[in-house]
């Protein structure tokens, strides 16, 4: 009853995911549902019980103040530092700790008007992407959409 909340320890699910791959943890406020990457489990004690706090403080700032609090705000701050851990929105850990590798896309997206020929770059598909000047002059504005590997030189 760290936070005066009585039972939170029982309400909360905890999960373990080998499919995260950029954060340690996300948290469900309205599921009260914490997911932590699997790698956690393997990082030191005061690392694993550093993020689950974190995530912890997220669901307690909602049970006691609301939706209406920022996710990082004062309220959540207060409530890691009653825990004994510094409050801080990102954990950055050294080569030694087990850090986590950057995945990039392999791809990049052109989404070429075939009218006018403009073209928008982006590293994911864009369905809602129109032409702008096709559909100022009231013309179909639908881009096609061409996928390439990141490494090769785009047709300009």
């Amino acid at each position: 009853m760290l936070w005066g909340l009585a039972g939170f320890e029982q309400s909360a699910v905890i999960c373990f995911s080998s499919r995260m791959s950029r954060a340690y943890a996300r948290c469900y406020i309205k599921q009260r549902r914490i997911n932590l990457a699997a790698r956690v489990k393997q990082m030191p004690l005061s690392i694993f019980e550093e993020v689950l706090c974190h995530e912890c403080a997220h669901l307690a700032t909602f049970e006691l103040f609301g939706d209406k609090c920022r996710p990082h705000g004062p309220e959540w701050a207060q409530l890691v530092r009653s825990a004994g851990f510094e409050p801080r929105r990102r954990l950055i850990l050294n080569e030694d700790a087990a850090s986590v590798p950057k995945k990039k896309r392999p791809y990049v997206y052109v989404h070429i008007c075939p009218v006018c020929q403009t073209q928008r770059v982006a590293r994911r598909v864009v369905r809602a992407w129109r032409c702008a000047n096709c559909r100022a002059l009231g013309l179909d504005c639908l881009l096609e959409i061409h996928r390439y590997l990141r490494q090769q030189k785009i047709r300009t």
